[in-house]
């Protein structure tokens, strides 16, 4: 979730850059017309076009690429770190539970044969004592 979201963030970013020389190129284009020789250029916004543009590729250069470092370092590495290792935890917990589920069934199937003799056993004895009389 934390990695699409810094995904997003560069998207968004991205976005305000174009957007940013996008202005910036239209206030460029628009300086000296050449179609109209009459007419005066009045783009009063040069200048905060320009601006603008700076100040655009500025954040997402530096400030975009700052917090997206701060993000990781301070919460998506020691997330996955707490992951990689509580991983192998439980994976040795799998394992040893697996291993004495195992013994336990074993020593069940055991028990069932010895009850399962005993009561032959008994039975056989019983029997024996019933031809013996």
């Amino acid at each position: 979730m934390i990695a699409s979201l810094l995904q997003k963030q560069t998207e968004l970013f991205a976005q305000h850059d174009l957007v940013a020389t996008t202005v910036a190129s239209l206030y460029e284009k628009n300086k000296a017309i050449q179609d109209w020789p009459d007419v005066e250029c009045e783009l009063v916004y040069d200048l905060q076009a320009d601006q603008f543009r700076d100040t655009a590729k500025s954040i997402n250069k530096l400030t975009r690429v700052t917090a997206q470092t701060v993000i990781t370092e301070k919460a998506v590495d020691p997330l996955h770190n707490a992951v990689v290792m509580n991983t192998h935890d439980i994976e040795k917990s799998t394992k040893d539970r697996n291993i004495k589920v195992t013994d336990y069934d074993s020593y069940r199937r055991r028990l069932a044969e010895k009850e399962a003799k005993r009561v032959a056993l008994m039975v056989y004895n019983t029997q024996s004592s019933i031809y013996i009389d």
